[in-house]
């Protein structure tokens, strides 16, 4: 989006690309609150870029935005992934402190809300999948980017989209001081977590509760908290509770609903345990959206389906083989657990499968078939939660009973697994008597 021309624009362009004739001014991308952007083609390279360049800086301020750029440029290099906008060089221009970097063509997510409103449930996924797992690159790669918002995400004509603005990112591998310390609040009000505008240290789950905040902005319309001042807006972070019905009342599907307030979640272990998590639990939701055509076998009538909190096994599963063994599939991190229960299924005569991780069992699942599912809530990596809504999205397991087990059993977390499809909610420690009893109800005894 150009920038109508100023006298300090002109004066501040003109002495810049004096400076360095490497670069040929092709026009002005904006202007923000740390200086411009400029189009221009790197006459070296033959290559369209973008260059951002911030006012005149001299002495210590000039050394501090240098440093910044250099750290910006270093982390970047270490995300590889094609939705993280690649970084090129920094310098000075003079006394005018510049970074290069990859053009995109597109418009900014916050220009784009602007102009759609509330954007389509199946664009958004599109969006909040792509800007997912470029957040989940950039904490494997030790990063925490601690700035997400709308203005950060381009979005390309072609519906990619381009995270951009790592100034403010977190090393999470670095052990020597920081220029932001501890006790500093850094980043947008509107997209910060409860722990970041209390100036805490924060983590990936930091980013999660920012991408909440931008799905909220991007299936409602509107920011999810204003405010005239930083303190007024911060407040709101730390005790205002975002109701579902504000999404769903504006058409989001309930399941989309659930993720985004579990983004949202005030408590940071209540969240998304990773970006990756979100991004999986994003992709099941975006398949849901896909058309379909016609399914192999009918639905079941609606009359079918038992409303109690345990379902029979004729209500869910087709027959099974004769004479073949019930097969459950145990997912858990804790390898305990696992053979606890495998072994006390197996004593009463079901086939246990055992896996330590949702990533684990959906790569099982590919290639073997299981009656019943009891996978474990709280897991690194792809939780169960994530687990099941990518098992819902495949028509061919989306009728396998689940049994959910967890040793934290809030409510939120019983009602969120209602949500999913789950059959039951176990709390552990596991009454082994009590869980057998419960998979005997879904498959019936083992002949």
């Amino acid at each position: 989006m150009g920038e109508r021309p100023g006298p300090a624009l002109d004066v501040l362009r003109a002495s810049f690309f004096a400076s360095l004739p490497r670069y040929e001014y092709l026009g002005s991308l904006g202007q923000g609150g740390t200086g411009y952007v400029f189009k221009a083609t790197d006459r070296e390279l033959n290559e369209v870029i973008a260059i951002k360049v911030l006012g005149r800086a001299a002495g210590e301020e000039r050394d501090t935005v240098l440093r910044r750029f250099k750290g910006e440029v270093s982390l970047n290099r270490r995300i590889s992934h094609p939705n993280v906008c690649r970084l090129h060089d920094y310098g000075l221009a003079g006394d005018l402190p510049y970074l290069t970097m990859e053009f995109v063509d597109g418009r900014d997510l916050g220009t784009v809300i602007d102009l759609e409103g509330p954007v389509p449930t199946r664009k958004a996924l599109r969006i909040l999948t792509q800007l997912t797992r470029a957040v989940a690159a950039a904490h494997a790669a030790g990063i925490v980017h601690r700035d997400l918002k709308p203005a950060n995400v381009m979005v390309r004509p072609s519906g990619e989209i381009s995270v951009l603005d790592f100034g403010l990112a977190h090393d999470r591998t670095r052990t020597d001081p920081r220029i932001t310390r501890v006790g500093k609040t850094v980043g947008t009000p509107h997209y910060m977590s409860p722990e970041q505008v209390q100036g805490r240290l924060v983590d990936e789950r930091s980013d999660v509760y920012a991408i909440g905040a931008i799905a909220f902005e991007l299936l409602s319309g509107r920011r999810m908290f204003t405010g005239r001042t930083f303190l007024s807006i911060a407040r709101k972070h730390l005790e205002t509770t975002v109701s579902r019905g504000t999404l769903e009342g504006r058409g989001v599907p309930r399941e989309l609903a659930a993720t985004v307030l579990r983004c949202l979640e005030k408590k940071p272990e209540d969240r998304f345990p990773s970006a990756a998590a979100l991004a999986a639990s994003f992709e099941a939701l975006e398949r849901l959206q896909e058309p379909r055509g016609p399914a192999v076998t009918p639905a079941a009538p609606a009359a079918a389906r038992v409303k109690t909190a345990v379902h029979r096994r004729s209500a869910i599963l087709p027959l099974g083989t004769p004479g073949r063994r019930p097969v459950v599939l145990v997912v858990d991190d804790e390898e305990q657990v696992r053979d606890l229960v495998c072994t006390y299924l197996r004593r009463s005569g079901f086939e246990a499968e055992p896996s330590p991780s949702g990533e684990d069992a959906l790569t099982l699942l590919e290639t073997r078939t299981v009656d019943l599912i009891l996978i474990d809530v709280l897991m690194p990596g792809v939780d169960g939660f994530d687990t099941v809504r990518v098992l819902k999205s495949r028509p061919e397991q989306a009728q396998i009973p689940v049994l959910f087990m967890s040793g934290f059993p809030e409510k939120n977390r019983v009602l969120f697994a209602g949500q999913t499809g789950a059959v039951d909610f176990l709390t552990k420690p596991l009454d082994l008597k009590s869980m057998l009893g419960k998979v005997t109800a879904i498959l019936g005894k083992p002949v």
